[in-house]
C-alpha cells in the first residue's frame, strides 16, 4: 500500500512535468488527405471532372498552407500539376509527396524547438 502523500508527491512530479514539456503543434494536412481520397473515388467512379474540381481544391488549400515552398513544398506543387485525364497513380504521388511534406514541416518544428 502506497502512503497518501507519496501519491500527492507522485501528482505533483507528473503535473510538473506536463507544465514543463510543452507540446509541439505542426498544422494539421487531414483536410488534404481526404480530398485526396475523395478524388481518388471520383477517378474509380469515372468522373474525371469532380477530380480534376477536387485536384485544384487541394493545389489551392495547400497553397496557403505555411511554408508550401519549401524543397518538399515544391515536390507536391509539381505532383498536383495534374494535365488530362488523372489515375490513380498520380494520386498516390501526390499523397506521397504531401507525406513528405509533412514529415519535412515535423522535422523543422523539432529542430526550431531543439534551438529554443
Amino acid at each position: 500500500m502506497v502512503k497518501t502523500y507519496l501519491n500527492k508527491l507522485l501528482v505533483v512530479l507528473v503535473a510538473c512535468l506536463f507544465f514543463i514539456v510543452t507540446p509541439v503543434q505542426a498544422e494539421s494536412y487531414s483536410d488534404l488527405f481526404i480530398k485526396i481520397t475523395d478524388a481518388t473515388t471520383a477517378v474509380r467512379d469515372k468522373d474525371q471532372e469532380k477530380a480534376h474540381t477536387l485536384v485544384a481544391e487541394i493545389k489551392e488549400e495547400f497553397l496557403k498552407k505555411a511554408n508550401h515552398d519549401s524543397k518538399a513544398g515544391k515536390e507536391v506543387q509539381k505532383s498536383l500539376d495534374l494535365k488530362g485525364e488523372i489515375t490513380e497513380k498520380q494520386l498516390v504521388t501526390v499523397s506521397t509527396s504531401l507525406l513528405a511534406f509533412e514529415k519535412e514541416q515535423i522535422q523543422s518544428i523539432w529542430m526550431l524547438k531543439k534551438r529554443s
